[in-house]
């Protein structure tokens, strides 16, 4: 797994699935230890190259050394069929004995590390190392259906602990991560699987009833979802997204969860047009780094670079000016990232407030790991 993913750039979470899936011999304790050993490898993959002296961005990465690198830091008695060479167990030693940099320890780039340091300072250390922590499996209650009150006891009956969070309105941590996509409860449309900081992105909108409401950057539709929710199938909800695959299962979605009032599209300047001054509501979750969800996607960390940055802010910039197109007279823009980085945030906001005067700043809030937030990254 480790190899398809450094060496051969294949996506993490869908690499795991693949090799569960065809691996249907292997019990649940295997299947926990493969799973999270290496998300702790790719989470740590700079200090693991560093125990067994390897570049760690190289494409020839030796996969088998990082393994070893992470039972030995463990105190793991690597067996004897491993076959690991003495000299490679003196250096994974060696390195151990040593202090190693903070940027090496915490296992993030220099250029990362740098950039968070000069956006958050002293707090900084305190945000790396929330990033650096498994994410929760987090629920919503879907309100069309039943309440999170009634769905907290209809889990808790079959021995699923969930538990009630204060941050939002319909929102649920498992205390125990397992599988529930196979879930009655689920299949039935009872709840969806949202961050808890993605369902206060939904709350901070303050959709209404009977009002238009556009979700440009939809994706799969977890928020077009809840926006129904809150708005309780009264109104109009349109969703864009590029990605047709994406338009597809918010369909799908939406019909499960018993959705009435979503039109799902794949977005062209002509959609745009067409909705010109049309939206009570606008939200732009616009494409990001990614540095605020490091913690479910943590080979996004090894993706991230000024070059990257430059590009995505650039086409966040292009979106922000398109799309607000469509906020009516009156109307509001909301703009959300799952990054924790300044230049995508306030001065991306700061700069499209000074190109369109029309617009004027009413709120902001940031949800940072390790500051104020158990959950993702965001900033609307």
């Amino acid at each position: 797994i480790l190899t398809d993913v450094l060496q051969h750039h294949k996506h993490l979470g869908k690499t795991i699935e693949f090799y569960l899936k065809n691996n249907k011999q292997w019990g649940a304790r295997d299947r926990n230890f493969i799973a999270e050993n290496v998300f702790e490898i790719i989470r740590f993959l700079r200090y693991y190259a560093h125990l067994s002296r390897q570049e760690f961005l190289s494409i020839d990465i030796n996969t088998r050394l990082l393994l070893a690198a992470k039972l030995l830091s463990e105190q793991v008695e690597i067996p004897d069929w491993f076959e690991l060479d003495e000299n490679d167990r003196q250096t994974i030693e060696q390195q151990l004995s040593e202090p190693a940099l903070e940027a090496i320890r915490l296992s993030y780039t220099d250029w990362f590390y740098t950039e968070g340091n000069k956006a958050y300072g002293a707090a900084w250390n305190a945000i790396a190392q929330k990033l650096n922590e498994q994410s929760m499996v987090c629920l919503r209650a879907n309100t069309l259906k039943t309440s999170r009150q009634k769905l907290l006891k209809v889990l808790g009956e079959e021995g699923i602990t969930v538990q009630k969070v204060d941050d939002c309105n319909d929102g649920m941590v498992l205390q125990q991560r397992q599988k529930l996509v196979n879930h009655v409860a689920y299949k039935e449309g009872l709840f969806e699987f949202q961050d808890i900081s993605s369902q206060q992105v939904v709350e901070f909108c303050q959709p209404s009833p009977n009002t238009v409401v556009i979700d440009t950057c939809a994706g799969a539709g977890g928020k077009s979802l809840h926006f129904a929710c809150l708005m309780q199938n009264k109104g109009q909800i349109v969703s864009f997204d590029i990605h047709e695959n994406k338009i597809l299962e918010l369909r799908k979605r939406a019909t499960r969860a018993g959705v009435k009032i979503v039109y799902a599209q794949v977005v062209d300047e002509s959609l745009v047009a067409d909705y010109r001054l049309q939206g009570d509501i606008v939200l732009i979750d616009a494409p990001c780094s990614g540095s605020g969800v490091i913690r479910r996607n943590p080979e996004n960390k090894w993706q991230l670079n000024a070059e990257l940055l430059a590009s995505i802010t650039k086409t966040q910039q292009q979106i922000l000016d398109s799309y607000s197109t469509m906020v009516a007279g009156n109307g509001i823009l909301v703009y959300a990232t799952c990054s924790i980085l300044p230049q995508e945030n306030e001065l991306q906001v700061q700069a499209f407030l000074q190109r369109n005067p029309g617009f004027t700043l009413m709120a902001e809030k940031s949800l940072t790991p390790g500051i104020n937030t158990e959950y993702d990254g965001f900033y609307m």
